[in-house]
Order: C-alpha cells, then sequence, then structure tokens
C-alpha cells in the first residue's frame, strides 16, 4: 500500500516578483531532499494546487509546474481539476502533460455566474469536463476525491451523485481510437494491422478466409487481414449488437447479441449467415449473452468470482467437475481455448482498481497464457484495453496467433 503527504496551496496571490521565484527555487530544492528519506518509508510526497499557483506564471508555466519541475522527479502532484479550471487553464491538458508526474486526482466544480465570476456548485453540474478528468485517472491507475466544500442542499446527497455519476462514467468509450492488432504468442511480438477512429471491439478470426469479425456502432463487420478492407456484414435487425459474438464450428454462420434499443439493458441471441442476412431468434429470455459455440462437446471454460476474485474456471459440459485453473491476486476474464485443444488465453486486470466482477474499458490490463490443464502460466502482454479486448474467441488456425483490441484516449 502506498501513502502520499501532501502541500496545499503553496503560492500567494500577490503575483510572482524575482525575489519570489528564488524563494520557490530555493524551496523547491529544500522539498527534494526529504524524499529519499519519505521514499524509504513507503510514502510520496505529493503538492496540491489552488487557484493562484495555476495563474501565477514563471518561465512561461505556471509556479505550480515549474516547482515540479526544480523538484526533478522527487515530488509528485495531487491535481485539483476545479481549482485548475477556475484559474483558466485546461485541467485535462494539465494533467496530459504532467502525468508521469500526477499521483492522485482531485474534483472540484464551479459554474461561472453571469458577472463573470465563479461559484462552486456540485461535482458535474459546473464547467468542469469531469468525463475527460475520469477518464484521464483511470488510464493512469489514480486516486481520485471529491472535494464537495459547499452545496445548494444536501452534501451527502451530492457525493452520492458523485459517485453514481462515476459508475456511469466507467462505461464511458467517448474520445477514443482503437487499434486491431494480432500477437504472436510464441514470440511476444505485436502487429497492428489497422487504426479506427472510433471504438471497435471483439475480433473473432475467419480462419477459411482469413478474416476478423467484430462488432462497431451496433455493427458487425469485418477485415480482410491480406487486403485490409473494411466492410459491414447486414444483420437485418441486430443493429445495436454487443461484443459477443461467435462463430459456428463450420464458419457458416455466426450468432451475436442484441439489445433491442429502449428496451434497457437487455440481450438476445441471434444466428445470421457469415455474410450477412436476416437473423433467426435463438434465446427469447433476456438477458442472454454469448461467449462459446462448442465443436466437440468438451470442457465449458468461464470465469467466475465464486472464490472471491474474478477467476478462470472450466466444468464438464453437464456441470460436472467444475474446477478452478486460475488462483492469483489478478481479476482473469474470458478464457479462450486454441483450436489444436492446448492452450488458453485469457484477459487479466490488477485486483484493486475495479471490482471483481467489473471488465471496464480504458484500463492496464494484460493478456495471459496457460496449458489446457492450468500449467505454465506466462504473462505475454501489457496494454491498454479491457472491455471489448478479446471478449471472443480469435485465435487463428495454427493457434500461435490471436487478434485483440486495444485502445488510445485522444485528450492529451
Amino acid at each position: 500500500m502506498r501513502f502520499s503527504a501532501m502541500l496545499f496551496g503553496v503560492f500567494s496571490k500577490k503575483g510572482c516578483s524575482e525575489d519570489t521565484v528564488q524563494q520557490i527555487s530555493g524551496a523547491g530544492f529544500k522539498l527534494a531532499e526529504p524524499c529519499v528519506s519519505v521514499e524509504e518509508i513507503g510514502c510520496q510526497l505529493l503538492i496540491h494546487n489552488e487557484d493562484a499557483d495555476i495563474k501565477t506564471k514563471i518561465n512561461g508555466v505556471s509556479a505550480y509546474e515549474y516547482l515540479l519541475e526544480i523538484c526533478l522527479g522527487k515530488v509528485y502532484a495531487q491535481v485539483d481539476a476545479g481549482w485548475a479550471m477556475h484559474a483558466g487553464e485546461n485541467p485535462v491538458s494539465l494533467l496530459w502533460r504532467n502525468k508521469d508526474l500526477v499521483k492522485s486526482v482531485h474534483y472540484k466544480d464551479f459554474e461561472k455566474d453571469a458577472d463573470g465570476s465563479f461559484r462552486e456548485v456540485r461535482i458535474g453540474d459546473g464547467e468542469l469536463d469531469v468525463g475527460s478528468v475520469f477518464q484521464f485517472a483511470r488510464a493512469q491507475g489514480l486516486i481520485q476525491i471529491a472535494d464537495q466544500d459547499s452545496s445548494d442542499g444536501d452534501i451527502i446527497d451530492d457525493l452520492k451523485h458523485f459517485r453514481e455519476s462515476f459508475s456511469y462514467l466507467s462505461q464511458c468509450r467517448d474520445d477514443s481510437v482503437s487499434y486491431l492488432n494480432i500477437l504472436d504468442t510464441v514470440t511476444g511480438k505485436v502487429k497492428v494491422l489497422q487504426k479506427f477512429d472510433k471504438v471497435i471491439e471483439a475480433p473473432n478470426w475467419v480462419k477459411c478466409t482469413n478474416t476478423l469479425i467484430f462488432n462497431s456502432e451496433g455493427k458487425i463487420w469485418s477485415y480482410g487481414i491480406n487486403t485490409g478492407e473494411t466492410k459491414e456484414i447486414p444483420s437485418g435487425e441486430c443493429d445495436n449488437c454487443n461484443n459477443d459474438h461467435v462463430l459456428s464450428p463450420d464458419e457458416k454462420y455466426i450468432a451475436v447479441s442484441h439489445g433491442a434499443i429502449g428496451e434497457g439493458f437487455t440481450s438476445r441471441i441471434y444466428i445470421l449467415p457469415i455474410d450477412g442476412g436476416e437473423p433467426r431468434l435463438i434465446t427469447p429470455n433476456t438477458p442472454s449473452f454469448l461467449h462459446g459455440w462448442s465443436p466437440d462437446g468438451k470442457h465449458i471454460w468461464m470465469n467466475s468470482t465464486r472464490s472471491g476474485l474474478m477467476q478462470v474456471w472450466r466444468m464438464n459440459r453437464d456441470g460436472s467437475g467444475q474446477t478452478q485453473m486460475t488462483d492469483n491476486e489478478r481479476n482473469n476474464w474470458f478464457p479462450h481455448v486454441s483450436p489444436d485443444g492446448e492452450k488458453v488465453i485469457y484477459l487479466s486486470y490488477a485486483k484493486d482498481e475495479l471490482d471483481p466482477g467489473e471488465h471496464l474499458p480504458n484500463m492496464n490490463v494484460e493478456l495471459w497464457l496457460m496449458d489446457y490443464d492450468g500449467n505454465n502460466k506466462k504473462k505475454l502482454l501489457s496494454f491498454f484495453g479491457g472491455q471489448g479486448a478479446i471478449n471472443v474467441n480469435s485465435w487463428s488456425e495454427d493457434s500461435r496467433y490471436v487478434a485483440f483490441v486495444s485502445y488510445e484516449l485522444m485528450h492529451q
């Protein structure tokens, strides 16, 4: 566990004379000195900003950033995004510029009155781009702190609203680009096939045509690995497909999970021809989600939180012989068996960055590989992804390569 000590508001509102600059420089070097000892006891020294720390400029940058710079990477930042905005700074740009030093994010929010002055409001109701700040913080795995100093109503209700809003933001995919990739599970090398200026998810590998199938914006699409051509696969009424879609063993059909718009969080399974056509409803009950289509009636692989964290399990097709296949201090999802039946690849999240039952987007995750019997587990890759990266089986026919999607936030 990491602990932090914080300094608040280190600059006055009286401007910044040459003497003040010298004083700040001296203070910066003095701050850096004890940080080695602080690190030795498992702590970090963080500096919090207020309005004046951002408005005051030294050598063309804010006094806050100047102090961080002269501390030579030994002092870190707890950025108050609200005060940065209040001072006229773009807080998202401030965060990304200093992403290697930011260790936590502090939220306040302000609304501009008719006379141009700011007043504090409930977080999320003002001018702060909460969504972009949140995406930065979660992408960096940072602690996030709500600072609701004042309220027009019940401050506890305001904080509850803040928490509920963040639950929604955890699924936000705004301002993201996607990369369709192939991973060599033997060498660990990654080949980027295509960049998409939108969110794409969950590639299936159509082995007979060397094509990848993925979902995006509710539709199903194909990508020719040899040609680089992307085209939509007609899916009739299934125009709100999610990232649960699976090919039939003979690759003549694709099963999709579609949720009718206006019905809330629903999903039903349909089957349609691999090249597109009218879908046929398979599961009238909702919600129904799809993850596998058995070629041989062997084991069923799944993930479950029954032992605490999310772990990979295996069972016989009749439900017997339930066996936990992973047992580590991570949350492991989406096991996919290679065509030769010898390997299993799965997606892994850090333990403390989300609830065990969550598989969120825009997070730092890992791809792991193990033998079919659970032995010889090894990490293949760390990347920025999560939900949508490898929800469905994407092994190549020779059981060497897997397709996956990585993401990049474009706020910076």
